[in-house]
């Protein structure tokens, strides 16, 4: 009788543990809030950008000069978090990674757990955590 009551409770548990594997892996998150901002450094034009993960969509955005775009998350629970965006305006467009959790990318460039892209003319720029400035990462494609 006990083992049948053991094997019970095990396969009770087992499914407990595949309907918590089914939930979408940005509900089980942990550890601080990250931030990722997305600023437009062009003097005069529009900045627009549609960021996503596999799990969300933040929409189409449009920033004006001087302005910013900032969400907020944590990393889910396989450390697989990863968001980009596609940027366009009326010099160029591009695509790129925004958030990715790798150490040396959180240690060097998301500092204070805020990681800070920048639009201008010439690219996108990256704020480096180590280096106190902005690095150029990518030019636009045309």
């Amino acid at each position: 009788m006990e083992q049948n009551t053991k094997l019970t409770m095990l396969f009770q548990f087992s499914i407990i543990l595949l309907a918590l594997a089914a939930v979408t892996s940005e509900a089980i998150s942990f550890g601080p809030k990250f931030h990722v901002h997305i600023v437009n450094g062009f003097k005069t034009d529009a900045l627009h950008s549609h960021c996503k993960s596999k799990d969300d969509d933040l929409g189409m955005r449009q920033t004006n000069p001087g302005q910013e775009y900032e969400w907020s998350f944590r990393i889910n629970f396989w450390g697989t978090t990863l968001y980009y965006c596609s940027f366009w305006w009326n010099g160029g467009r591009h695509q790129n990674d925004v958030f990715w959790v790798k150490d040396q990318f959180l240690n060097d460039y998301c500092g204070e757990k805020n990681c800070i892209w920048k639009a201008q003319e010439d690219g996108i720029y990256l704020f480096s955590a180590i280096n106190g400035k902005f690095e150029f990462w990518y030019k636009w494609d045309k």
